[in-house]
């Protein structure tokens, strides 16, 4: 019975560390980010020379991160060479331990140097929607946006960085762009701005709704998709414009 028992012991003492060695290790968590749509403002009716005649809407939009802690927006847009005009885009997620996991998306980055700012943007981060009087739904002819830290909304939040972590989108022959939005901070597309605007030439006096969205197509992970948008009630007769209210 005492050579049993030592046996026992042994095998014990041999199968613990191997029982251990393979434990599974914890796996990595990662942090996401929340995009919305800060509220409208700067309501303008306008003009741009490329329309003459036309009535337009202008408006300022600001696009945000409010993830948690460490819950960074970023992406990275790639090609092969300088002859592809568009690039595929990638998520990047960061990790509660310092890594970021890679996530492919069927976003695009596009080239586009109409306003004269010569860098990439990513096709239809955002969307403009107005309701007209008569029910009509019309939309910006604005479909990309080149993204950055250029805005402190809100560096209250946890984890948001005091000063502008991502600056630019590219140049005519990067290969490729990282770019992306810090926690606490949004981009702002103001009111004057290139196609910044929805054409509402004969559409009336009345009741007009905009809605803001950000990611309409939800092509980038994120905490929830149901916060996207931002919506307004504007008033329009003539050339008087007033905001009615403010939606969610």
């Amino acid at each position: 019975m005492r050579r049993l028992s030592s046996v026992l012991i042994a095998a014990t003492m041999v199968a613990t560390p191997v029982l251990t060695a393979a434990s599974p290790a914890y796996a990595a968590t990662p942090i996401l980010p929340n995009l919305q749509m800060v509220r409208l403002s700067d309501f303008q009716l306008g003009s741009d020379p490329t329309l003459p005649g036309h009535k337009l809407l202008r408006f300022t939009a600001t696009i945000v991160n409010v993830g948690a802690s460490g819950g960074t927006f970023e992406v990275v847009g790639s090609r092969a060479s300088t002859a592809d005009s568009s690039m595929t885009v990638r998520q990047l997620l960061h990790n509660t331990d310092g890594t970021t996991t890679t996530v492919p998306t069927t976003a695009k980055m596009i080239w586009d140097n109409g306003d004269g700012h010569f860098h990439w943007h990513t096709a239809d981060l955002e969307k403009y929607t107005l309701t007209t009087p008569s029910g009509r739904q019309l939309t910006s002819p604005k479909v990309g946006y080149c993204f950055f830290d250029n805005d402190p909304v809100n560096l209250s939040l946890p984890g948001a960085p005091r000063s502008p972590v991502f600056t630019g989108c590219g140049t005519p022959d990067s290969l490729t762009v990282d770019t992306g939005l810090s926690v606490g901070w949004g981009d702002t597309y103001s009111a004057n701005r290139y196609q910044q605007w929805v054409d509402i030439t004969g559409q009336g006096n009345g009741q007009y709704h905009l809605v803001a969205a950000a990611d309409p197509f939800h092509f980038f992970t994120e905490t929830n998709n149901a916060d996207n948008t931002t919506s307004v009630d504007l008033s329009i007769h003539g050339n008087n414009l007033k905001v009615l209210r403010y939606g969610s």
